[in-house]
């Protein structure tokens, strides 16, 4: 009968377009727009509908109105303006109950509570969700001609506050009974979110192999039925980074960040973010990490109301004192005992044992109520940790016996066994102190070999070069020096030694095309930054003003190189082929004797916390010793050294060179007195010592009694020795000449330099000043043997993956040639000489992982490279490569480089002048 009126209300007012007619017109664009996810339009046009239904009176349809206010509800709610959303669902409770419309009413109560839930109010959620299901009851006759999923979906609601509260059992329960209701139905959307239910649950009280299962499911049937699968992926890159699947993690991850920016659901972009930033953490990229952080942050800013999403970043910030009120008040027992972990990692950092316990039994307490098991292991290595400090060995043993029962977190367990060797050597237990380290370098290795990125893997290995050097201790101390060698050399370089022997992307290799396209972007507005601080320095005469020009450039430019860092993580994780790489394991001491020559000793260091070790590794034998001076008096000697040498102070650097001669080749002097080549294998800060620079007891340098050369690591000169390399006379050669470019004045020695170099070669490719471009690098490099750079270089110690190679600029490039293009030239190069300041300095982590020109040039799959390490004066430089092109001929690299060395020295007696060049790397064929 109401909808008879209506229609002749219609009737009666003619054709114009009535309440009736707008309202009836907008509901159904409004709908449109809703079933499109076009939920800004949406709104819009539901509002018109209200504003036109409210006029109808009598003949309004109440009904109607709440499930468009309910449609309302969910559009703002998926923006995260969930204030909005509430407003609106106490609309549709307001007109269903008018209309006396229980059905509606559940469901307004059910979506007010996952409102509640989703803004992290989690009592009032419940208690919606609670009155809900009491409606149901009440009207229970009337359920059995309505659909099940109604009821089910009250459940789902609470199994997620349960599961965000901590109670896993009550939120295990409830997801069975929402399962059971969806699973009579039939209803796929509902057996997707219970599905990754049962997963995050299971994960959490440590059943991980029913947790994939779960998650794998719940990813099939969503991608099936063509719905967002952000969660999922979140949570498989989770399982995986918990099992040290990192390849898989970092793949998962990349996937929900890709699923969130396409659904544009911001609460799940800035969850995606900061999911993102905590895999980088345990990855130890703190640099990446923060990046995501600051992106999930800028998201949060610009909309206030997720309380939980604000607490979960100011965990992670350590802004710990305004979170904890909320996490008590609103009964978050697992994020209350994250924040007891994270506030009893301080204590013990401080050594404030009492504290940190005090915190861990709080935490442990809290994850308990779930139980969540993984939680428990966590506090349980907290306990561990406060054992360890206070030497209570016999305790540590058993805690840590405890938490390995029950964890199955790769980064909980390489730590227990860690504590327990530890322990163990304080018990006097050598042989179960160098098991538990195995076992944790083991669970190590495993872990870093899923890093699929050389960069990660550097970082990774940071905080946990301490296990491997405390076996080497325990080895060198029974004698034992061939494991102890080895063991050094599976901590140090391995990231470089998987890239140069595993198998990169070759030219076909196509990743995500929306990625390329964004690296695309980037590395043009990159490149256009650059111009624009190059122009800034020539087009502003006024100082002040250029200042200021300046300033913004760089620090756009710096904003969008942090971009840009992101971007290519995100790329290498969905390049397929990075995942199919072949990873070249640590040789045997045979397989590196076989690589040495008997005319060759490599000498091998190893810096400790306390003490620094060498190996003099033979054709036939191998040696070690101790070396008496304490590494901290090493480090701040070489530090020194580095900056007299780079300031031409002979008088000061004379002495360290003559100190840091005693310290570090004095002692192995017995065992290389036979040999004409020395290849220096250094370690840690030693990696920017000139070791041929130092002066012998009879005012000598090391250079004048042997050829020196310099690798990475043993593994790297193995895996090198396998390349056939032949020099021809293939020769390219770049010159800077007497250009200016920016702040870096022009090197005219370099344009007398390469002509005379090229002469000898028979048909050289030649470029100078202008033409001297990155495009003519490319262009022009494939097929070349030998590969000449004389221009400026530059050592970015904040960013070492942003030094470069200066060049002329075009249209094309800013003539920066970076570390990360480096990496993207395809070489044949048997040696690439870059005759430039600083260009093998290089940024060296805990692990020993260089990022540098250098090792870029290696990478990109030169055989040789010779580097300076600091930066050179211009005539000289031009002399002593002239020289060493000429031996070149005749001679291997290194002893090429050895014998122009000292020739320079009769004219140039100063280090300064021709210490800076080393050469790193050679073949087989060119045997050192």
């Amino acid at each position: 009968m109401k909808y008879l009126l209506i229609i002749l209300v219609v009737l009666l007012t003619g054709s114009c377009a009535t309440p009736s007619i707008i309202a009836t017109r907008e509901q159904q664009k409004g709908d449109a727009h809703f079933n499109s996810n076009r939920y800004n339009e949406a709104i819009e046009h539901y509002i018109n509908y209200l504003d036109a239904s409210a006029q109808l009176g009598l003949y309004r349809n109440l009904t109607m109105e709440a499930e468009v206010c309910r449609k309302i509800a969910h559009a703002y709610s998926f923006h995260g303006s969930y204030s909005a959303a509430e407003e609106y669902l106490q609309r549709a409770i307001t007109a269903d109950s008018l209309d006396n419309n229980q059905m509606g009413l559940i469901q307004s109560y059910s979506d007010m509570g996952k409102v509640s839930l989703a803004a992290g109010r989690f009592g009032e959620g419940i208690n919606h969700l609670n009155h809900a299901l009491l409606l149901g009851a009440e009207n229970e006759e009337s359920f059995k001609s309505i659909k099940r999923e109604s009821v089910a979906n009250i459940y789902l609601g609470l199994a997620q506050a349960h599961l965000s509260l901590g109670r896993f059992t009550d939120a295990l329960n409830t997801t069975e009974k929402a399962h059971l209701l969806f699973n009579r139905t039939g209803y796929d959307e509902g057996m997707i979110e219970t599905f990754l239910l049962f997963g995050i649950i299971y994960t959490d009280i440590g059943f991980v192999n029913q947790a994939d299962e779960m998650i794998d499911r719940s990813v099939g049937m969503a991608e099936q039925a063509g719905m967002s699968t952000v969660r999922q992926y979140l949570m498989k890159a989770e399982l995986a980074g918990l099992q040290g699947k990192f390849s898989d993690a970092l793949a998962a991850n990349e996937s929900a960040l890709a699923e969130a920016s396409r659904v544009r659901i911001i609460p799940q972009i800035i969850w995606a973010n900061i999911r993102s930033g905590d895999l980088y953490m345990m990855l130890g990229d703190t640099k990446n990490a923060a990046l995501f952080y600051k992106e999930a942050g800028r998201l949060s800013d610009e909309n206030r109301e997720a309380l939980f999403l604000d607490a979960a970043l100011n965990l992670r910030k350590n802004e710990l004192d305004g979170i904890e009120g909320y996490f008590q008040t609103e009964g978050l027992t697992t994020a209350s005992g994250l924040l007891y972990l994270k506030r009893a990692d301080l204590e013990i950092e401080n050594e404030e044992y009492a504290a940190a316990v005090s915190y861990l039994q709080k935490a442990d307490s809290s994850f308990m109520e779930g139980p969540n098991v993984e939680g428990m292991a966590r506090s349980g290595l907290g306990i561990l940790k406060v054992y360890s400090g206070r030497n209570l060995s016999e305790s540590a043993v058993d805690q840590a016996n405890h938490v390995l029962s029950i964890s199955n977190n790769n980064e909980i367990l390489w730590q227990c066994w860690f504590y327990k060797g530890m322990a163990m050597e304080m018990l006097q237990q050598p042989d179960s102190a160098k098991h538990a380290y195995r076992e944790a370098i083991g669970i190590i290795e495993e872990s870093r070999g899923n890093i699929t990125t050389e960069r990660l893997r550097g970082r990774y290995i940071n905080d946990k070069i301490k296990v491997y050097d405390r076996l080497i201790n325990l080895l060198i101390e029974e004698g034992n020096l061939q494991e102890s060698l080895l063991i050094s050399e599976r901590a140090r370089a391995r990231a470089f030694l998987d890239m140069i022997g595993g198998k990169l992307p070759g030219p076909g290799f196509s990743p995500a095309k929306e990625l390329v396209g964004e690296e695309q972007e980037l590395s043009i507005r990159l490149t256009h930054l650059q111009k624009q601080l190059y122009n800034a320095y020539f087009s502003e005469h006024d100082y002040t003003r250029k200042l200021e020009i300046v300033r913004s450039i760089k620090d756009e430019l710096t904003d969008t190189q942090d971009e840009y860092q992101l971007l290519l993580s995100r790329l290498r994780t969905a390049n397929p082929e990075y995942f199919n790489m072949v990873k070249t394991d640590p040789p045997t001491l045979q397989s590196i004797q076989s690589a040495i020559s008997s005319s060759t000793a490599v000498m091998q260091y190893w810096i400790s916390k306390e003490k620094i070790y060498l190996w003099i590794i033979r054709h036939n034998k191998l040696d070690m010793v101790v070396l008496e001076t304490p590494s901290g008096e090493i480090y701040e000697k070489v530090r020194q050294t580095g900056r007299y040498l780079k300031f031409n102070n002979t008088r000061l650097g004379t002495p360290l060179l003559k100190s840091l001669y005693h310290d570090l080749i004095g002692p192995a002097q017995p065992y290389i007195t036979d040999v004409a080549s020395l290849c220096i294998i250094p370690h840690g800060i030693l990696h920017n010592l000139p070791f041929h620079a130092l002066i012998d007891l009879e005012n000598r340098y090391l250079m004048e009694e042997y050829y020196m050369a310099y690798m990475p690591s043993s593994s790297v000169m193995t895996e090198m020795a396998r390349e056939k390399c032949k020099q021809r006379d293939n020769f390219l050669g770049m010159a800077l000449g007497d250009k200016m470019i920016g702040n870096f004045s022009g090197l005219p020695g370099t344009t007398w330099e390469l002509n005379n170099i090229s002469s000898q070669f028979s048909d050289p490719v030649l470029a100078f000043e202008t033409v001297s471009t990155e495009s003519f690098l490319r262009d022009n490099v494939s097929g070349k043997d030998i590969l000449h750079l004389a221009t400026h270089g530059f050592f970015n110690e904040a960013r070492p993956r942003y030094s470069f190679l200066l060049f002329s600029p075009d249209e094309a490039d800013d003539g920066q040639l970076t570390v990360n293009e480096i990496f993207g030239l395809e070489l044949e190069a048997c040696i690439v000489t870059l005759s430039a300041c600083e260009t093998g300095v290089s940024d060296i982590s805990k692990g020993d992982e260089l990022t540098g020109l250098s090792r870029a040039f290696l990478g990109a799959g030169a055989n040789t490279v010779s580097v300076s390490l600091w930066s050179v004066a211009d005539r000289p430089t031009a002399e002593l490569m002239i020289s060493f092109y000429k031996h070149l001929a005749i001679d291997p690299p290194h002893v090429a480089m050895t014998k122009a060395q000292r020739e320079m020295l009769e004219k140039y007696p100063g280090p300064f002048y021709w210490a800076p060049f080393v050469v790193i790397g050679g073949s087989a064929d060119i045997q050192l």
